[in-house]
């Protein structure tokens, strides 16, 4: 089970954080995400509906639901959030996952780098969120590549996978956290920071 400690991007370690990936079956992962804030400083948005209230009620979200019942909100990066970037080994199309403590998730399409450009991004419907729970800062995902793999003829060894996160703090503070920084900004769409694998 590989497993990271993400950097902050600014030099402050008063919150780690550290995942790990574990494959289940030949097209399911495990996604694992442990919060180390000793101070009580993350704000946790703890319900779809606190969520909702916290993201002002913008017209411009959606909430659709997957099969599986796990509703997809855009927009999540606004607030705490937990994130997968997953590209393809010497190819240009990307896909972007969002899990909120929450309780909800969105899955994005990019052919390129950061492209379509369009807010909210393109939904992408061919990674599908099996398990999504969130307990004493901890989140644990389990998610599906089935449709991915099959629509891209690859799987787990074509893969590069980017892990970041969004942190708000009780103190309006925001910190983006990463595998590594390699920019001048934070910026979780740069491939050369996806050096984690599965």
């Amino acid at each position: 089970m590989p497993s990271y400690e993400l950097e902050p991007f600014t030099p402050d370690r008063s919150i780690r954080i550290v995942t790990a990936t574990e494959i289940l079956l030949p097209s399911s992962v495990r996604v694992l995400f442990w919060v180390n804030d000793p101070e009580q400083q993350v704000l946790w948005p703890d319900s779809a509906d606190n969520l909702a209230s916290c993201l002002n009620n913008s017209p411009s979200t959606s909430f659709d639901g997957d099969a599986l019942g796990y509703p997809r909100r855009d927009y999540l990066w606004q607030h705490t959030c937990f994130e997968l970037f997953i590209g393809l080994k010497n190819q240009t199309v990307y896909r972007e996952i969002n899990l909120s403590p929450a309780g909800v998730w969105n899955c994005y399409g990019f052919e390129n780098y950061r492209e379509p450009a369009q807010l909210p991004p393109v939904a992408a419907h061919d990674v599908q969120l099996l398990e999504l729970k969130n307990q004493s800062q901890k989140l644990e995902a389990v998610l599906s590549f089935q449709q991915f793999f099959e629509a891209h003829q690859c799987g787990w060894n074509d893969l590069i996978l980017g892990m970041t996160s969004v942190i708000k703090t009780q103190k309006q503070r925001e910190f983006y956290f990463a595998l590594q920084h390699s920019g001048v900004q934070a910026d979780f769409h740069r491939k050369q920071d996806w050096i984690g694998s599965f």
